[in-house]
């Protein structure tokens, strides 16, 4: 049952919208929320909400994290607000990835265990990237105006009241359910990605789109002579085309001037460590070199011999690598990686699978 606080506040934000959409993030975060948060227990006031927390000395373009909750000293959950007019992007998200690799690579993994991005309308909720999928995976995103009441306070209770963060025995649900609301997701993609494989298949030739017509017109009692389906056929254009698929993960790479067979990976952050491994291997201390003077990925890339959380040695250079990274920023490390080390930028060939 919806709690009178919660249905008065959603009501109140539907009230505001127009008022919101003229104001910056600050109107955003008063007047939505922290207003919500605070009715599923937090006090905003307190040290439990840290507000524009600083981010670790490794980050250097982002400086502060809006919000973190917090028990006990220990960060639960990371919030990134936008403003109510702004449409969330993947900009955003790689945004709110850096913030959480910088806190899992100085807390070696212990935070955060939830990561929100919101503008106060829409809401998207992560878990943190893990060693089999290197960005933030979205398991839940719900809208407080176009949702239901009852489903958006039954979400904040779920995952973002303070009840459900607090002990052990809440937590461990929390995630779990988090964890299954995931495999939801990537059971989605599967099943799209199949669909999309097999319609190809079947729409891969006139005489298979030629079939599915005349199938489609018995069903539907249509009395349709093969000059009709023809005709139809060429005039559908894209009705009957093949499906553009989401692009897939990496398997494997090629780099020219070396080894021909393609060297296998398991993901994005496989492929950046494996790429940078040989390089290593071919151009030595050119690589260590070219390496420590990238600028803007010195927080890629770190000169020791010792093991650091959050990042992974490459052969025996001396180098370590950042183990996560969404893939947008790691495909733009790429081309700058090569060059540095005396290739062309198109010496490299990613294979997708």
């Amino acid at each position: 049952m919806m709690t009178t606080a919660f249905q008065k506040a959603l009501k109140d934000v539907d009230k505001k919208q127009e008022y919101l959409a003229e104001r910056n993030e600050i109107a955003t975060r008063t007047k939505v929320i922290e207003r919500l948060l605070g009715i599923v227990g937090w006090d905003v006031s307190s040290t439990e909400v840290d507000q524009e927390k600083p981010l670790p000395s490794s980050t250097t373009k982002d400086k502060y994290l809006d919000y973190a909750l917090q028990i006990c000293g220990q960060s639960k959950v990371f919030i990134e607000a936008k403003q109510w007019s702004v449409n969330l992007n993947q900009e955003h998200e790689d945004q709110l990835l850096r913030y959480v690799n910088a806190s899992i690579t100085e807390t070696g993994g212990k935070e955060p265990l939830l990561g929100v991005l919101t503008n106060g309308c829409q809401w998207q909720l992560y878990l943190p990237p893990n060693s089999t999928h290197p960005d933030l995976r979205q398991f839940l995103s719900f809208d407080v105006i176009d949702d239901s009441s009852e489903m958006v306070q039954r979400r904040f209770t779920q995952f973002l009241s303070r009840q459900k963060l607090s002990t052990t025995k809440e937590l461990k649900n929390t995630i779990r359910s988090a964890e299954r609301l995931w495999k939801k997701v990537l059971q989605g993609e599967e099943v799209m990605a199949e669909l999309t494989r097999k319609w190809n298949e079947l729409v891969s030739s006139p005489n298979d789109q030629l079939k599915l017509l005349s199938s489609f017109t018995r069903q539907s009692k249509i009395k349709a002579e093969p000059e009709h389906l023809k005709r139809f056929q060429r005039s559908s254009g894209p009705l009957l085309n093949s499906i553009a698929a989401k692009p897939l993960k990496p398997v494997s790479f090629k780099l020219k001037g070396g080894a021909t067979s393609p060297v296998k990976v398991k993901n994005w952050p496989d492929l950046k460590q494996k790429l940078c491994e040989e390089l290593y291997k071919r151009s030595k201390g050119k690589f260590v070199k070219a390496v420590m003077s990238m600028n803007e990925w010195k927080d890629w890339f770190r000169k020791t011999d010792k093991k650091i959380p959050g990042y992974k040695p490459i052969a025996k250079s001396g180098i370590s690598v950042k183990t996560h990274g969404s893939q947008a920023e790691i495909k733009r490390l790429f081309p700058e990686l090569v060059t540095k080390c005396n290739y062309k930028e198109e010496s490299l060939t990613i294979q997708y699978g």
